[in-house]
Formats: C-alpha cells, sequence, structure tokens
C-alpha cells in the first residue's frame, strides 16, 4: 500500500522533527533465550474494493458532502485532531514546527473555525484531549523526558491553563507507549491506543472501565475483532455508544492509513452496568462485543492518511477526521444530505439468475437440503439465501454487477466460501464443495499457537481474503445450526517439520486447545468437542517446486471430522 514519508513518521515519532504523541515503539521486545524467537505478527491488509460515496450535490438522492474545515487547514500547521464540545467549540491538536500543543476554537458553521487560544501545560508536548473541562483526560511528554515516553494524564481546564492531576498506571512497566485517550459519554469507559508487547502486533486499542470508587479497571484489549497484526490508532466512541471509530493501517486498506467504524453491541454496555463479571486482563474478548470494522471507503480515505475520526452519532451522518491529502495534515468534515424530492422514475436494480450445485468434496455427491446464501463482503446479513434440491441444485436471484461472498453449508459435512462478481445476464457457477474433512488452517506464525496472522490459507498454502475470526465464526454457526445431528467433532492438530518429535506434539495440541476455546467463546458446547495432537507424524505431501517456507505454512493446520448420531 501507498505510504507516505508522513506516514512513516506518524509511526516511528518523527513527522519533520517529531510528532510524538503519534510515535510507537517500532521494534517487538525480544523473547526469551530459552525457546526459539517466534516471527513477528505480520501486517498484511487487503486492497478495499467498495463503492465510493456520492458526493455529487442533487435533490433527488442521499449524497455526502465532503470538506476541510476552513481555520483548521492551516498548510504551515499540523491538525492532528478535534474534540468538539457541546457549546460550539472544540479543543484541537496541533502541531506547529517541533512543539505539540492544544488550542481552543470555535466554530461559526460546521464547516469553518477559528483558533481563539492555546492552552498552557507543564507538559513539553501535550495532545488528544478528551472528557470534559472538569474531568480531562489528555496524552504528553512530561519535560526532559524521552521522545518515546508518552503517558496518559487526568487534569482540569481552568481558563486556557491544562492542570494536571495525576499520571495513570495501568500496571504495566515502561517503556510502554499509551496516546490518544477517548471517553465515553457517560464517562465510564476510556479507550486509548498503546504498544504492549502482549498485543496482537504493532500499536493495538484497549479500554479500562472505571469503577464505582473512582479507580479503573484494565485495561482490556479490544481483541483481534478490532486489532490486528498492523498499527489500530486514535479511537473515540460515538455518544451513544454504538460506534467505535478508529484509523488502522490494517484490515482493508485504500492507502497509508484509513479510519474505520465499527458497532457495539449491547451485550458490552451490559457487561460494564452489571459491574463487569470476573474478565481478567490478558482475556481476549468474546467477537460478539465489537462488530467487522468498516472501511469508511473514498472519498473518506485517500492514498495518503486520515486518522483521528470522530462520529458524535453515526458515522455515515456527521464525521471529523484529519487527513494529510493535501501534503500537511488538516481537518475534514462530512455531512450527510437525504434527498428532498422523490425521483419521478427511480431505476430499478437488475438482478440476475445464479444457479449452481452443491457438493460433497471427498465423494462429489450431491447434497440435498444444503443452505446457500449471498452476502455482500463483510456484512452479516445475506442478502438472499435458498437450499439445494434434492439433486443438490439451487438458483439465487442478485443484484448485477456486483461483488458477493457465497456461502454453502449442511450438516453431514462442513462450509465453503466463495467469492464472486455477478455479470449481466444469468450464470451457472461451478459446484460449490462441501468438505467432511475440514482442513482449518488458521496462518500460526512458526512456534506459535495463540496468535494466528490476519487471514487464513487456501489448500495451496495461499492467503484468503478470510479472516480468521470469520472462519471461526463460520465453523461455530455449521456446529451450532446442526448440533442434533452430530454426536462429536474432533480436532486433531498439526505443525511442521521443525523442533523434536516431543516439542511438536505439544505444540499441536496447543492450537488444537486455542481453537476449542475460540469455539466455546462463541458457543459451541464443551462436550461436543475432543482436542488431541498428531505434531509432525502426518506432513503434508510437498508439492514438486513447493517452496519450503509455504509447505511447512500448510503443514500448519488443524484437522476436523464430524461424528454424526445414528439415525
Amino acid at each position: 500500500m501507498n505510504k507516505s514519508a508522513a506516514a512513516i513518521g506518524f509511526l516511528g515519532g518523527v513527522l519533520g522533527s517529531s510528532l510524538f504523541l503519534f510515535g510507537c515503539r517500532a521494534v517487538l521486545p525480544g523473547v526469551s533465550a530459552i525457546c526459539p524467537e517466534p516471527e513477528p505478527p505480520r501486517c498484511s491488509a487487503f486492497p478495499w474494493r467498495g463503492q465510493p460515496r456520492d458526493t455529487l450535490s442533487r435533490t433527488d438522492r442521499t449524497h455526502w458532502k465532503i470538506t476541510a474545515i476552513e481555520g483548521l487547514s492551516n498548510p504551515a500547521v499540523d491538525e492532528l485532531s478535534l474534540h468538539p464540545m457541546p457549546d460550539g467549540t472544540a479543543w484541537v491538536t496541533v502541531m506547529e514546527k517541533t512543539r505539540q500543543r492544544i488550542a481552543l476554537a470555535r466554530f461559526t458553521q460546521p464547516h469553518r473555525a477559528r483558533i481563539e487560544a492555546v492552552w498552557q501545560s507543564t507538559l513539553q508536548h501535550v495532545g488528544m484531549p478528551t472528557g470534559t473541562p472538569s474531568r480531562l483526560f489528555v496524552a504528553g511528554r512530561p519535560a526532559k523526558s524521552h521522545s518515546t515516553d508518552i503517558q496518559l494524564f487526568t487534569g482540569q481546564l481552568r481558563g486556557d491553563t491544562l492542570v494536571l492531576d495525576s499520571a495513570l498506571s495501568w500496571g504495566h512497566p515502561p517503556p510502554a507507549w499509551e496516546s490518544q485517550p477517548a471517553l465515553s459519554s457517560d464517562a465510564s469507559l476510556l479507550f486509548f491506543a498503546a504498544d504492549y508487547p502482549t498485543g496482537y502486533g504493532g500499536t493495538d486499542i484497549y479500554f479500562a472501565v472505571r469503577q464505582t470508587n473512582g479507580s479503573w479497571a484494565g485495561p482490556y484489549n479490544c481483541g483481534p475483532q478490532i486489532n490486528s497484526a498492523c498499527n489500530e490508532l486514535t479511537p473515540s466512541v460515538s455518544r451513544n455508544g454504538h460506534w467505535l471509530v478508529f484509523a488502522s493501517n490494517g484490515h482493508t486498506n485504500v492507502g497509508g492509513y484509513d479510519v474505520f467504524a465499527a458497532p457495539i453491541s449491547p451485550a458490552f454496555w451490559e457487561w460494564v452496568r452489571r459491574g463487569m463479571p470476573h474478565l481478567p486482563s490478558d482475556t481476549e474478548l468474546v467477537t460478539p462485543w465489537f462488530g467487522e470494522p468498516e472501511n469508511l471507503g473514498i472519498p473518506i480515505n485517500s492514498d495518503a492518511d486520515e486518522l483521528a475520526p470522530i462520529a458524535p452519532g453515526t458515522p455515515d451522518s456527521l464525521l471529523y477526521w484529519s487527513s494529510n491529502r493535501a501534503g500537511s495534515f488538516d481537518l475534514y468534515i462530512m455531512q450527510r444530505h437525504e434527498a428532498l424530492v422523490t425521483p419521478l422514475s427511480p431505476s430499478p436494480e437488475v438482478e440476475v439468475e445464479l444457479r449452481g450445485e452443491v457438493r460433497e468434496q471427498e465423494t462429489q455427491r450431491p447434497i440435498a437440503a444444503a443452505e446457500v446464501r449471498a452476502h455482500r463482503p463483510g456484512r452479516p446479513t445475506p442478502i438472499a439465501r435458498t437450499t439445494t434440491d434434492t439433486a443438490g441444485l439451487y438458483r439465487l436471484r442478485l443484484p448485477a454487477l456486483t461483488e458477493l461472498e457465497l456461502i454453502a453449508q449442511a450438516g453431514e459435512v462442513f462450509f465453503d466460501v466463495r467469492r464472486i462478481v455477478t455479470g449481466t445476464s444469468d450464470t451457472t457457477l461451478p459446484p460449490l464443495e462441501l468438505p467432511a474433512r475440514l482442513f482449518l488452517r488458521l496462518n500460526f506464525p512458526f512456534d506459535r499457537y495463540d496468535s494466528p496472522y490476519p487471514f487464513v490459507l487456501d489448500s495451496a498454502g495461499e492467503e484468503t481474503r478470510l479472516t480468521w475470526q470469520q472462519a471461526l465464526d463460520l465453523l461455530a454457526e455449521n456446529l451450532l445450526r446442526y448440533r442434533e445431528q452430530l454426536q462429536q467433532v474432533t480436532l486433531v492438530g498439526h505443525t511442521d517439520d521443525i523442533g523434536s518429535p516431543g516439542y511438536n506434539h505439544w505444540l499441536g495440541q496447543r492450537r488444537v486447545e486455542f481453537v476449542i476455546e475460540e469455539l466455546l467463546r462463541r458457543g459451541v458446547p464443551a462436550e461436543l468437542l475432543r482436542g488431541e495432537s498428531a505434531g509432525q507424524r502426518q506432513l503434508l505431501p510437498r508439492y514438486e517446486g513447493e517452496a519450503l517456507e509455504r509447505w511447512r505454512k500448510r503443514c500448519r493446520r488443524v484437522e476436523l471430522t464430524k461424528a454424526l448420531r445414528n439415525p
């Protein structure tokens, strides 16, 4: 992907001379010498393939207006983030030359503001304010400290002076980098970015929960649904608590850093309201607490860097963010404009019919009563679904010229996912093949069992567009849907040929336990699952001319088979 010099500076702690509150350590801490050093998490992202938003002003359909905020788009200054206040003012993090500070800005129109005052502070560099004047959180660097020594502080605003109370401490030993705080509207949660060595790679987004005695529980990692092996930064939460918005150079990507929105489940807030039933700080969050992050697309995102999104309500309606698409970082606003009149003759969506067959992969027999459904990529709700007839055949009416995911599953076998683009006429597709033995190729790094790479591998060892979380979601759905047909599901862990047989048996068992734990989180009953390890005893045949590392990746797998109940 295209990464500008500014993007590199953004991550490394240097932009021009310095961009301290956005810097972080790029090198992961070393591992103990008693173990082989694992591969570091690999940052990778798929290119974004969505449709750009309609920004053509007209009265007969919804469109979006995007503009740089006048007064907050000075080419001589970097305007890095904005925190809007109810009274029409905003706190703006600005950087001029080598000094990063906070300024008060007043909006005269939604797209026009003026700087009125600059905050005074004892911190050498300060930014990313959140909260209210009487309960304030900022990130900053104390005077005479190292350039990467960024901490979170509480404070109060008295006039234009920031009075610090104390630094927040989570029990993580230095030199952990913590920055970019974002307080929920009810002041119960504080989201922030950090580069703790226990994260998923790069910088991750965490949250802490305020308890009744005023102390903070956590911090908790937002989990693999939000955090990737790339960098996740600049979180904020909508006022109604329905959305988490943030920046990342992972997931799907237009270029550089993009801004994303992920729905927050009501179950998450219920967990907070009930006083947080026991959840150790190193426990990964269950997937339903945060939905799949959605890239907000073009023209919000560009091949430059987009950062620090703020969505007061729905991200689709009103959004503020910072971008360096014009050279320096400037602040932008997007507003949704609804249609004022109804079109006289709306154009109906053109549909085509897709036909196909569902077969068992191993025997090629047709599968009756298999479910087949179509989704827009990344969307959980299908746009069409059907079941196969007694000959294993299906038909679906779908929009023309549209990228879709076809998902098929059945009780006696597992599932298949295929990404297609519909044409302009009815089409017969190649058969969907459902395996009776599922090769779940979570792409584990060498010597790791608890931190897969973002995307699963296909049978040739190539990365697919399916994340490991999505693969496990589909597996759990399949097992739960056809639960009454199943007697037991056996999971067998496999490794490559590196290491001793005893060590690889242990490693294969840990990988199986990781998958079982993830299935339990998704509601699969424990009594249905049985795990074991084959270690390196059942290596796959190596293809002629196949690279050694690709073969080893294919060997690192978990195989699943179903034992059905007697009819």
